[in-house]
């Protein structure tokens, strides 16, 4: 079966995440102790939130949705993985259905666990992130052509932003952020999980992408005064000489307008464990996120 969009379920799958019977469902809706509301052609449809409101509640344990098409190991699989929490497994799976290119199947999973009530930072910090840096590791290696490399990437890509854009909370914020790569980075896939994920929870964010002259990212943080600028680096080959002087620059610039200049990436990582830098750092999105939240009860 296919699963339907995040925001909505149908009476079917709360039959299933609740593992009753869907003629329970329809009474519990006719009775209004869950609430629902109808498509045009007379289907129930449930918000998400108020399924598992409902569940917590009434004691209810949630048991899961239909899971998406995989090989029936691999249901099996993910199956046991959620319920124990291991996203070691998970991301394994989410590897080799990188592998295949499948948008449809990516999109899927993601929904199935967030449905499943794992939260979007962590499906990237713990399912997505891994499983990438096994796929660069393999393509280092030559066990994966450029080819496959850049298939699994796009297709991820692709997916998690339909994934995001089917989450997006409506509620702005108001929060200013700006979302980069130094300069003769092409490596932006961290970034844009960042930006789907700050997007979602209904920031305003500036998307510069990769590769961002240092002098153009000087101007858009004097231009938008931003209240946060997150600035990725994750290639090795990027000059440590030049990186350390242009972060000191930004980091001065940021100052001066009172914004917060976070590091992040790959990169920008071993530098820290050198004590390199002495900038704010964030290296996942998890802690980005806490640091978005703390700024914000400050404003």
């Amino acid at each position: 079966m296919q699963i339907s969009n995040y925001k909505y379920i149908s009476t079917r799958e709360v039959a299933a995440m609740l593992n009753v019977t869907e003629t329970t469902v329809k009474r519990w809706a006719e009775r209004q102790l869950i609430n629902c509301s109808k498509t045009i052609g007379g289907h129930r449809k449930f918000e998400l939130k108020e399924v598992r409101d409902f569940a917590q509640k009434n004691s209810i344990p949630i048991s899961g949705m239909t899971a998406p098409p995989l090989s029936q190991h691999q249901k099996e699989k993910l199956g046991y993985a959620i319920y124990s929490s291991n996203f070691k497994t998970i991301s394994e799976i989410f590897f080799e259905e990188a592998l295949q290119g499948d948008r449809e199947g990516l999109l899927d999973l993601m929904i199935y666990l967030h449905k499943n009530q794992i939260q979007f930072s962590v499906i990237v910090d713990e399912i997505i992130r891994p499983a990438m840096v096994e796929i660069g590791i393999k393509w280092e290696r030559g066990e994966l052509g450029v080819n496959q490399e850049h298939t699994a990437s796009e297709s991820v890509k692709l997916a998690v932003a339909r994934f995001a854009a089917q989450m997006f909370n409506q509620k702005k914020k108001n929060l200013k952020v700006i979302c980069a790569c130094v300069e003769s980075e092409q490596h932006d896939l961290g970034i844009q999980f960042l930006f789907h994920e700050l997007v979602r929870c209904g920031y305003e964010v500036t998307y510069m992408g990769a590769n961002t002259p240092f002098e153009s990212l000087k101007d858009e943080i004097a231009s938008s005064k931003p209240n946060i600028v997150f600035l990725s680096a994750t290639s090795p080959n990027i000059s440590q000489r030049k990186i350390k002087s242009e972060i000191e620059s930004l980091s001065r610039e940021c100052k001066k307008l009172k914004s917060r200049l976070i590091l992040g990436g790959i990169y920008i990582e071993k530098l820290n464990n050198k004590n390199l830098i002495s900038t704010e750092t964030a290296f996942s999105i998890t802690e980005a996120v806490k640091i978005i939240r703390k700024q914000k009860g400050k404003l």
